[in-house]
């Protein structure tokens, strides 16, 4: 007999299908005439432009992918909008891209994933990095679903290994990996945004990246 959890399993599977082949037949601006993005609300309501603009705030550095050089485009703090947040995650199959100063942004994963650059600028001797998601899944994926989230999921770490292959030797490498929190969960948990898997999702963020740094 099927528990809630499969049967949970089984709906994010139908959702994504689902969602998988409407975007292989329509473009985004045939699925989204009006440009419409449900995070842009809520980041107008969120984003604290003085906090992140103050002398003492924390160096935040977000990547967006230049759709016509490929190039990745870096914003800092004071050039952190709410469009800039949109391009950052703009996924070109779900939405149009994001114009910015007469350029249009997609996602920054796919350029880079994050920027080290600038992080290396001031010369650390070490760099934290924090995985959102696991680089080895085990089982080679079959539904077309698990493919185009497997597809993904390489093309967006592919140039953050690049970078790491670059690290210069002085830098001492901490890697908070997310295989352990995240590789049991199908690819298909990414439709999942019920507020006990996220706050599983939380946890297992906080438990990583509460082990000690390697030194």
């Amino acid at each position: 007999m099927w528990g809630w959890d499969k049967t949970r399993e089984l709906g994010n599977e139908l959702a994504w299908q689902g969602m998988t082949n409407a975007l292989r037949m329509f473009s985004p601006g045939q699925l989204n005439p009006f440009g419409q993005n449900p995070l842009e609300p809520l980041l107008y309501d969120l984003l604290d432009t003085d906090a992140l603009c103050h002398p003492t705030a924390p160096k935040l550095f977000i990547a967006a992918t230049d759709v016509e050089s490929g190039q990745a485009k870096i914003f800092s703090n004071v050039e952190i909008t709410v469009p800039v947040l949109l391009a950052s995650c703009c996924i070109p199959m779900m939405f149009p891209a994001v114009n910015i100063g007469g350029r249009h942004y997609w996602d920054g994963g796919y350029s880079c994933n994050p920027a080290l650059t600038p992080l290396l600028a001031p010369k650390p001797d070490v760099l934290v990095l924090i995985r959102a998601q696991p680089r080895i899944r085990k089982g080679v994926p079959n539904s077309t679903a698990d493919i185009v989230h497997r597809l993904h999921e390489i093309a967006f770490q592919a140039p953050l290994d690049a970078e790491l292959s670059d690290l210069p030797k002085s830098v001492r490498l901490h890697d908070i990996s997310a295989d352990a929190a995240l590789a049991a969960h199908p690819l298909t948990s990414k439709m999942n945004t019920e507020r006990d898997f996220l706050k599983r999702l939380f946890e297992a963020g906080r438990e990583a990246a509460a082990q000690p740094v390697a030194v």
